[in-house]
C-alpha cells in the first residue's frame, strides 16, 4: 500500500521513543526459543536503560543464549538477566560464551542466572523439602 513506509517510519519513531526509557522487559512464560532471541538480542541496543531483562520459563537453548551473549556489551545498564527453566546449560558453548561476555561487561554474576542454586528455596520446596 501506498502509506507503507509512513507506516514503517511511524514504527520505527515509536520503538524508538518506548526502548529508550524501558527498564524492565519481562518476557517470561511465553515459549519463546532460539529464534525470537535472535530477535530479542538484536533489539537489546536500543533499549539503552533497560537494567533487568526476565526471560525465564521459555524454550531458550545454547542457541539464544549464544545470540544474547552477542549483544551483552552493548547493553551498558543491563544488571540482571534471568535465563532459569529454559534449556540453558552451563558447561555448553552459549551458556559460557554469555558467561564469558557476562564477566567481560564488568557486570555481577551474582545477576546472570540460569538455573537455579541447589539450596534455593524454590528447588527446595519444588523437591519437598519444605
Amino acid at each position: 500500500p501506498a502509506d507503507e513506509p509512513l507506516l514503517a517510519e511511524l514504527y520505527a519513531e515509536f520503538f524508538g521513543a518506548f526502548a529508550g526509557f524501558v527498564e524492565v522487559l519481562d518476557f517470561s512464560g511465553l515459549e519463546w526459543g532460539d529464534l525470537d532471541m535472535e530477535k530479542v538480542a538484536d533489539s537489546l541496543p536500543a533499549f539503552c536503560r533497560l537494567k533487568e531483562l526476565n526471560l525465564t520459563n521459555n524454550e531458550i537453548t545454547e542457541i539464544g543464549a549464544g545470540f544474547l551473549a552477542e549483544e551483552i556489551g552493548a547493553c551498558k545498564n543491563l544488571r540482571k538477566l534471568f535465563l532459569t527453566q529454559n534449556d540453558v546449560q552451563p558447561g555448553l558453548e552459549g551458556s559460557e560464551r554469555l558467561i564469558e561476555e557476562w564477566a567481560k561487561a564488568k557486570k555481577d554474576e551474582f545477576w546472570l542466572l540460569m538455573n537455579y542454586p541447589p539450596h534455593s528455596e524454590y528447588v527446595r520446596r519444588m523437591i519437598g523439602l519444605e
